[in-house]
């Protein structure tokens, strides 16, 4: 390669006949012209018996710390000369075989040992059931550690196991008041397969909401064509309801800036390239933190056709049905017991709120049912500790043809008899949607 050093490259070269070494030298023993030729005189039993062939190599190894800028550079190595004795004892030059322009020979590039060993680690997200949005239950007077926030994958591909040093992670918090991220998490800490690997603790934070935090000392060992689950947790402050407040929400992610500050390197010591040795990203959907309030979860959901219009002007009719089970945590929860089609986000405080596929093309029914929970007039009593299944039916008119379906988008909710302060619009409406259906103007 012109005006490149054959040893910033190459360590030595070595000359093999038939799987057997009879030469080595340095590689800044070749002349520096550009050409770095050099005469290898082979030690003795180098020997082609008559008849037969022999296998005459010539190998090249690479320096341990080869710059990162020269890798995938290519040489050419070629035979200029073979210079031999025959069974009468004269001495011969082959100059023809291999003859630097005839153009035979073998082009090559040194590469970093985990480019040579396809050497990847690869980010991608971890366990939904703590990535999908829902809600910590934290506490009004105390402290609550070890409480789950996000959570991704690492695959080590290729032969080279990797070594992991630092992992940075990014947190973004949404206060409702003047809380910042160091109000609201006292540390944050690392597992690896269920084990701990690493705390940071925010006391360099200061008044910031969105933070990237950095894993340091981690000496993680990860093997080579294997997978492991990295947990962050959160030690969690008290909500004290003037800083730190009921529905503020916390999420965390590593994106493409987080895994560049990744350190992390194969067997041989070389540092793991963004971009192309360090891949993938992942992200968290934000969490909100209430000290009283609930779980949801997804019950099941149907759609059919109820109704099919044979009157010119009437459209055909869907009844959809989507059911959730509510779980009451640190305290009675009241859940408003009528329900709005909110096509506009709007999501009302005071109502279960839903949303219809090509609302310009049908119109809608609601209701809000219980099978258990108490209803106190205008909300469904769920109380503490306590489970109960909650339905919304819809039924859809079409007002002209078109596919149809119901995505439940939020749910108004207090702590208190009467009241409607609440919003829970978490996990929602991704996972709590039914089918389609379509429906006719006839």
């Amino acid at each position: 390669t012109a005006g490149s050093d054959f040893e910033d490259y190459a360590e030595e070269v070595s000359v093999w006949l038939d799987d057997v070494e009879y030469a080595r030298v340095d590689g800044d023993d070749f002349t520096d012209d550009n050409n770095y030729d050099r005469t290898v005189s082979l030690d003795s039993g180098a020997i082609i018996r008559a008849g037969e062939a022999g296998d005459l190599v010539v190998a090249v190894s690479g320096i341990g710390n080869l710059d990162t800028a020269d890798a995938t550079d290519t040489w050419t190595l070629e035979f200029e000369s073979v210079r031999f004795k025959d069974g009468q004892g004269a001495v011969i030059s082959d100059n023809a075989t291999g003859d630097i322009n005839d153009g035979v020979g073998r082009t090559f590039s040194l590469e970093t040992y985990a480019t040579a060993a396809d050497t990847e680690l690869k980010i991608s997200k971890g366990d939904d059931a703590i990535n999908d949005a829902h809600v910590l239950n934290l506490d009004d007077a105390n402290d609550t550690d070890d409480v789950d926030i996000f959570a991704f994958d690492i695959e080590i591909e290729g032969d080279s196991d990797v070594n992991v040093d630092e992992i940075a992670v990014e947190f973004d918090y949404v206060p409702n008041g003047t809380g910042h991220l160091d109000d609201l998490l006292s540390a944050v800490n690392l597992l690896v397969d269920g084990e701990a690997v690493g705390t940071e603790t925010m006391t360099d934070v200061g008044d910031d909401d969105n933070e990237t935090i950095t894993f340091e000392d981690l000496d993680i060992d990860l093997d080579a064509e294997e997978t492991y689950e990295f947990v962050v947790t959160g030690d969690f402050n008290e909500i004290d309801g003037a800083i730190v407040e009921d529905g503020d929400t916390i999420a965390a992610n590593i994106g493409a800036a987080e895994r560049a500050l990744i350190e992390a390197e194969d067997e041989s010591g070389e540092d793991l390239a963004d971009g192309t040795e360090m891949t993938g990203t992942a992200a968290g959907d934000a969490h909100a933190i209430y000290d009283v309030g609930f779980q949801l979860e997804l019950v099941s959901t149907s759609a059919a056709k109820t109704f099919e219009s044979e009157t010119v002007g009437t459209g055909d009719r869907g009844t959809f049905v989507i059911k959730y089970k509510v779980t009451a945590f640190d305290g009675d929860i009241y859940i408003d017991n009528t329900c709005t089609e909110d096509n506009d986000g709007g999501e009302v405080a005071t109502t279960t709120s839903y949303s219809v596929t090509n609302d310009g093309s049908n119109t809608t029914l609601c209701t809000a049912t219980s099978t258990g929970a108490t209803d106190g007039g205008n909300a469904f009593l769920i109380e503490e500790d306590q489970s109960e299944t909650l339905t919304l039916t819809v039924q859809v008119t079409a007002t002209a043809d078109g596919s149809a379906l119901i995505s439940l988008e939020a749910i108004g909710w207090d702590d208190a008899a009467g009241g409607d302060d609440n919003v829970f619009d978490f996990n929602l409406p991704g996972d709590f949607k039914t089918d389609p259906v379509f429906l006719d103007l006839f």
